[in-house]
């Protein structure tokens, strides 16, 4: 049972299911996990977080599942239009990198991470530049391994191209690739 103020609040797609017109007394939301919905309505209450907990230049509590949850966060903010919270979920994802140790691989989204919001969002989603930006600037082997998603890599070689050479990576026709 969720209070419907709190969810129109902020989500455009919520104001439409409960407008007076539309109105259904009972939502159902099957592929959206249980942890993922209580941080959605977390925020919607008190507008926290689930990574508020971390703190201070280096977080001895950080585990790298952190981004994971922030990272359907933004998916979920992107589905219920809720526009607030997805910029939330954006600055957050900036603020704990920089209060990594930047020598540790969990110091920026993970390949797991990495497709949650490739598989979540369009091309040219702000969540998408946020990571590629923030992996060209601290390139690493690490993320072209099997695993990452093949339109994040391919994003990210021609964010290095254009940097290496200055130069803005054309496409090619579909044929070529």
């Amino acid at each position: 049972m969720v209070h419907a103020n709190y969810l129109v609040q902020e989500s455009e797609f919520f104001k439409n299911m409960l407008a007076k017109e539309w109105f259904v007394p009972t939502i159902t939301i099957p592929d959206v996990d249980y942890e993922t919905m209580t941080d959605y309505l977390t925020y919607a209450y008190i507008e926290k977080l689930p990574t508020a907990h971390l703190i201070g230049p280096v977080c001895d509590t950080f585990t790298g599942e952190e981004y994971a949850s922030l990272a359907h966060l933004y998916i979920i903010a992107e589905r219920f239009q809720n526009q607030a919270l997805k910029n939330a979920t954006f600055r957050e994802i900036k603020r704990i990198s920089t209060l990594l140790d930047i020598d540790t691989t969990a110091t920026f989204p993970g390949p797991e991470d990495i497709d949650i919001i490739y598989k979540g969002t369009n091309e040219g989603d702000p969540a998408r530049r946020l990571v590629v930006d923030m992996l060209a600037e601290n390139a690493s082997g690490y993320w072209l391994t099997p695993e990452c998603n093949q339109t994040f890599v391919l994003d990210l070689a021609r964010e290095l191209l254009s940097k290496s050479r200055g130069v803005e990576f054309v496409s090619l026709p579909s044929r070529f690739v």
